[in-house]
């Protein structure tokens, strides 16, 4: 779908870091972000606060699955005369993962999202269009982790988003034949434990850190 011309949004105020006993300020947290998790925490970093490190599962920064013409046409139509109006997404549940087990918990799951509504889908492309001017205010260690099966979201738009990034420490990981959900595949613990031995790396976790 091509992008309706947007409002405009005012500029985001940084948040003060909390503050606990005394004064004391926390240390700097790890973020985490899967799918479309993955481009909101990238508009946090880089509007709001940059964490100690930022891990990325299969991020939205371009969309894999083809959007039909006609839905183009009536979201054109619908963001600006009945913008809850819902669409099913025509995600493929086997695309998220090849396990047998955490594929029957989705499909089980009462609670999945199937459709969204056509505000979100222009705000979504807005922001997709923001996280990737903006690739250069990524200033944190940065890994994105991503299955080149994946039919979701696009598999190959990560390694030229990670390049155009200022994240000094940055790695890109990509599991061939793996779907969209890396941590929720049988192999899922080697990934884990990539993903926590590249956290541990002296260039986040100094050794006075260390346990």
């Amino acid at each position: 779908m091509s992008t309706p011309t947007p409002m405009p949004m005012p500029t985001p105020t940084p948040m003060p870091m909390p503050t606990g006993p005394a004064g004391l300020r926390p240390a700097p947290s790890v973020g985490i972000g899967i799918s479309f998790g993955g481009l909101v925490a990238l508009r946090y970093v880089q509007t709001i606060r940059q964490p100690r490190a930022l891990v990325l599962s299969a991020p939205l920064l371009g969309l894999q699955l083809p959007v039909p013409w006609w839905k183009d046409l009536a979201g054109k139509l619908l963001v600006r005369l009945s913008p809850t109006t819902r669409f099913r997404t025509g995600i493929n549940p086997r695309n998220m993962t090849q396990d047998p087990e955490f594929l029957a918990r989705r499909l089980a799951d009462p609670l999945l999202i199937r459709s969204v509504t056509v505000r979100w889908f222009f705000a979504m492309r807005r922001a997709l269009a923001d996280v990737h001017r903006d690739a250069a205010l990524v200033r944190c260690p940065l890994l994105i982790v991503q299955g080149l099966a994946d039919q979701t979201v696009a598999p190959r738009c990560p390694g030229p988003f990670l390049e155009r990034t200022g994240s000094p420490f940055r790695r890109l990981i990509e599991l061939p034949g793996h779907v969209h959900e890396a941590l929720n595949e049988s192999d899922w613990e080697q990934t884990l434990a990539t993903i926590l031995a590249w956290l541990e790396s002296p260039e986040i976790t100094p050794s006075a850190d260390r346990r």
